[in-house]
């Protein structure tokens, strides 16, 4: 028998279409599956549909050296940036790209959620940005972020390169994610890092200080 091969739709309009029919699949699995095969880049961009399989680098099967974390770099309580994306609009206006001006946004810390900081009874999509100095990259062989606590939904963009996204529903909201950005991070400069959450009811955001592990 013959497999049927499925490959990125190209015509926006059809993409468009697709992209209605996968939100209203139950299974959160599913639908990372075709989003992934169904959807390019630039249509998830678009529609605010975002997918991609992001996988730590001592899980990655191409990569056959054992790896260890030798440095955990915290990103930080006070630089942050908030913005309420109360419309849905953040993705399609490419709020995650380095040069977008943030100047207008409020500052916020990631120690606790928006709600305990002045922003009561807010449900929805909000944008994190910050940016951060990485060291040189001397004999690592790679980077890594770890999220010890976003509630409750998040997707990751570092230097305007789309990571990946911790989205599997309300149930999640304490349990930590990695997002490997061993091709992305620029070794000894600037880089700068943008998070969208999104909650759906009671605290949201960023509750913990996000680190920078570095990787050997």
């Amino acid at each position: 028998e013959k497999m049927l091969v499925m490959k990125p739709e190209k015509d926006p309009i059809v993409q468009k279409t697709l992209l209605e029919v996968i939100r209203q699949v139950k299974s959160p699995e599913l639908r990372k599956q075709l989003a992934a095969k169904l959807v390019n880049p630039q249509t998830q961009t678009q529609t605010g549909q975002l997918y991609r399989k992001n996988i730590r680098l001592k899980d990655d099967p191409t990569y056959d050296h054992e790896v260890t974390t030798v440095k955990k770099i915290s990103l930080g309580n006070e630089n942050w940036k908030i913005w309420f994306d109360k419309d849905n609009t953040g993705v399609r206006n490419k709020i995650f790209v380095p040069e977008f001006n943030d100047a207008s946004w409020k500052k916020i810390t990631v120690d606790k959620n928006w709600e305990a900081q002045g922003n009561d009874n807010y449900d929805g999509f909000a944008w994190y940005r910050v940016s951060f100095n990485a060291p040189e990259k001397n004999d690592c062989v790679g980077a890594e972020f770890y999220f010890p606590l976003v509630d409750e939904e998040a997707w990751v963009w570092l230097n305007g390169v789309y990571l990946g996204q911790r989205a599997e529903g309300p149930e999640a909201w304490s349990k930590p994610f990695f997002m490997d950005a061993s091709k992305e991070i620029r070794w000894g400069e600037v880089n700068q890092l943008t998070v969208r959450v999104f909650d759906s009811a009671k605290a949201g955001g960023i509750c913990k200080e996000p680190q920078l592990h570095l990787l050997k």
